[in-house]
């Protein structure tokens, strides 16, 4: 099964409802410099009940601060979105929060960075490189995964949308494809998602 991360979440409402849909991971910015930044503390205190994996991105971040995060608002899963080193990502997961480390991809696979993380790092997300962090709603040249060794579960983001499921569903016969990771496609401005198209995308997710 291929599990689906919707990120950049911040609107009370709107995440009622995506919450309806049932993805399998909710992904909160707590970077500044993001358009989806999500807030201070006080402001989402309303999404530390919800009961859904919830994953804290964060970009070059201390780990008091990220900790600070985590358990005010009982976050699951830490997104490491910068140059952090494998030694922040071990102590985070030594404290018990799982973590995904963050590679941005052009035209071929980080391997000598994916070796320092293999054991600090339970899973990896792999985007499409740009000058800044963050997404940019692009796909990488998917053809350099053939060289992935799946020794971490992978999530899989950048530009996809729903006329990519049937490569993914080829893709998956090889890789050791965790989730797809979802956000600026399925917007309608940002931090706002259109439910219905996350709907239609996660049903034939589901399907595959």
């Amino acid at each position: 099964m291929i599990r689906l991360k919707v990120c950049g979440m911040r609107e009370e409402e709107n995440l009622k409802q995506l919450i309806q849909v049932g993805p399998h991971y909710i992904g909160f910015i707590f970077y500044k410099k993001s358009k989806r930044f999500v807030g201070d503390n006080d402001a989402i205190s309303f999404i530390k009940p919800l009961n859904i994996p919830k994953v804290g991105v964060f970009v070059n971040e201390a780990n008091s601060e990220i900790i600070r995060h985590a358990k005010a608002l009982d976050l699951h899963m830490i997104q490491l979105h910068g140059d952090e080193s494998p030694a922040q990502a071990d102590e985070l997961k030594s404290l018990g929060l799982k973590v995904i480390k963050v590679f941005s991809v052009s035209n071929q696979l980080p391997a000598e960075e994916f070796s320092k993380f293999k054991k600090a790092a339970d899973f990896f997300l792999l985007d499409t490189k740009t000058d800044a962090y963050g997404g940019s709603g692009q796909r990488f040249d998917w053809s350099v995964l053939k060289d992935y060794d799946n020794e971490v579960p992978l999530f899989l983001s950048g530009g996809i949308g729903e006329e990519h499921l049937e490569e993914i569903s080829d893709l998956n016969k090889k890789l050791n494809i965790h989730a797809i990771d979802v956000n600026s496609r399925f917007e309608i401005s940002p931090a706002l998602k259109n439910i219905d198209s996350i709907s239609s995308f996660a049903q034939k997710l589901k399907a595959l």
